[in-house]
């Protein structure tokens, strides 16, 4: 990446042989090591009206972040969370680059209490949202976006509170209703953010009521 920088097409393919890092720590941490983040978020600087690329990249970030807290933590240093949400910005209705960026947020926050407050106050959850409401019709697309959500919300009261306020049990509930015989997307929405309940849909309650989290459970 570094020897082609100027070559768009060969930075996305490397950003994509990036994304089965999350198969192999010993590569994630290699990859890392190297400056493969800092070259993955340069390229999306260098490139930010490529969608295809900026799809790679999110996609390359993802697998480098997943399960793994040491890049994560790397992957916060070298802002790749601005990255990702000004290309999600700039590319609000193409479906795969939202795809991959949900994936990337949500492993970016995945047990991170840390990355989880990051990614809020840089607008990720918002945009994660704006996903469902963007993106109901693909059931592959609403599948990431709401694991994303799902990740950021775990453990975290903060989250939590702002995703009731953007209106996540509504959204969860209509891309249920939609897309009942999806797998990805009854598997995200029946998740609640403490993790531990199989549930019909998300229903956020407001945290002045005493109560955070409610819901209905499955029959």
């Amino acid at each position: 990446m570094r020897r082609h920088s100027a070559n768009a097409r060969l930075q996305e393919a490397a950003a994509s042989a990036l994304s089965s890092a999350a198969s192999w720590p010993a590569i994630q941490a290699a990859a890392t090591n190297n400056g493969a983040a800092e070259e993955i978020v340069s390229a999306m600087r260098r490139f930010p009206t490529d969608p295809e690329l900026l799809a790679a990249a999110c996609s390359g970030l993802a697998g480098l972040a997943a399960n793994h807290p040491l890049n994560q933590s790397a992957l916060l240093g070298c802002r790749s969370i601005e990255a990702i949400v000004s290309a999600m910005d700039a590319f609000v209705h193409h479906a795969r680059l939202q795809t991959m960026a949900c994936g990337a947020l949500g492993n970016l926050a995945a047990n991170s209490p840390n990355n989880q407050a990051a990614i809020a106050s840089r607008g990720g959850l918002q945009r994660v949202v704006n996903v469902l409401k963007h993106h109901h019709s693909n059931p592959v697309v609403l599948a990431a976006s709401l694991g994303a959500v799902w990740c950021l919300m775990k453990h975290h009261l903060a989250n939590t509170e702002l995703a009731a306020q953007l209106g996540v049990a509504e959204l969860s509930a209509a891309a249920l209703q939609r897309h009942p015989e999806e797998r990805g997307v009854r598997s995200m929405a029946c998740r609640s953010p403490d993790g531990r309940h199989n549930l019909h849909y998300i229903h956020l309650k407001n945290v002045n009521e005493g109560t955070v989290l409610g819901a209905q459970t499955l029959d």
